[in-house]
């Protein structure tokens, strides 16, 4: 699976709607911009949650002396789906994903980022 089918995939399976999440402004008749913002919100608290549950996962190993890290694996991968979600709500392509871990691996110090060009649809 490619970065395009990857992002496609996660945007089509946890989409927001009013149907889905009554709190989002404006209820039925919420403007787009509104509801990117709450989503955006929303997949900022999952990525929140994630964090918090690795960060006590990796505390509880530093009392106990494990190193086992079972239980950060399920939210690793949850702050993975919802890292990418983030980046394609805020308009990250797949294309600029790619490049950006690209320069990333090659150099060994995190790019500035500057977007692509697009031709609109």
């Amino acid at each position: 699976m490619n970065f395009r089918e990857v992002l496609d995939l996660v945007k089509e399976a946890w989409p927001f709607s009013v149907s889905e999440y009554q709190a989002m402004p404006g209820c039925h008749h919420a403007d787009q911009m509104a509801e990117v913002a709450f989503a955006i919100n929303h997949v900022n608290l999952h990525v929140l949650k994630s964090c918090a549950a690795i960060g006590a996962e990796v505390e509880r190993a530093d009392h106990i002396g494990t190193s086992s890290f079972d239980d950060a694996r399920l939210p690793a991968l949850k702050q993975v789906v919802n890292s990418l979600r983030m980046a394609e709500l805020v308009g990250v392509t797949a294309e600029e994903l790619e490049q950006y871990i690209k320069e990333w691996a090659e150099s060994k110090i995190p790019p500035s980022f500057e977007p692509l060009e697009h031709d609109e649809e």
